[in-house]
């Protein structure tokens, strides 16, 4: 997590208003308990914290040779849901026009989740 300047936070550190995290993954064809050996897409998501629970997002999945933008959608910091839902808006190359969803359900006590995204372009 960086503060507003891009300066390192500590790790401990407490989400303030102007922070920023980012995050990203390999992503696998399967789910969390059976999956390809070897990824086939990857996602980034940045987001700025823009309230005391809330954050401002925007991701982009990585799918052969192309790119699935998810633009500006908010995450509940304190929420314990494990399913959430984003629109696709747009890519890259053949995906310049494609809309749809993510899905992502988020399996508890672990690092992993079954992410289901659906579009057309």
């Amino acid at each position: 997590m960086t503060g507003p300047t891009g300066k390192p936070l500590p790790a401990n550190a407490q989400p303030a208003i102007g922070d920023r995290f980012s995050f990203a993954n390999d992503d696998y064809v399967g789910n969390h308990t059976k999956h390809a050996a070897k990824a086939t897409a990857s996602d980034h998501i940045l987001c700025m914290v823009i309230a005391r629970s809330t954050a401002m997002c925007d991701g982009q999945l990585a799918l052969g040779g192309s790119m699935l933008f998810a633009p500006d959608f908010e995450i509940d910091l304190g929420s314990n849901s494990s399913i959430s839902e984003v629109k696709v808006n747009g890519g890259t190359n053949r995906y310049r026009h494609a809309c749809g969803t993510v899905v992502t359900n988020n399996i508890g006590n672990s690092n992993n989740s079954d992410t289901t995204v659906t579009f057309t372009y």
